[in-house]
């Protein structure tokens, strides 16, 4: 099934985002988010929790990693852990 093109919709974070994101973002092209990437990263910022279901190469990592990155910036004793199913990942796309 072939689904026609639409126009994409764009949105703002309500949160603040730490300025080095802000600019990495900027300097990398991403300038505008996509709705459902300014939504996924307001709510995991604000500490809810979110779900992201959208078709592969939608950029949905952002929607994880903006928030992760902004808490890394703001706390030096702050860490992370990304676990990935590489198989899974790897058989799906």
């Amino acid at each position: 099934v072939e689904l026609p093109a639409r126009a994409p919709e764009y949105a703002q974070v309500t949160e603040p985002i730490h300025p080095a994101i802000t600019e990495a973002l900027e300097r990398t092209g991403r300038r505008r988010l996509f709705t459902h990437q300014a939504a996924a990263i307001t709510a995991a910022m604000r500490g809810d929790n979110t779900i992201q279901a959208t078709s592969a190469g939608s950029g949905k990592s952002l929607g994880f990693v903006v928030p992760v990155l902004d808490a890394l910036c703001r706390d030096p004793h702050a860490t992370a852990l990304f676990l990935f199913p590489l198989r899974a990942l790897a058989n799906d796309q």
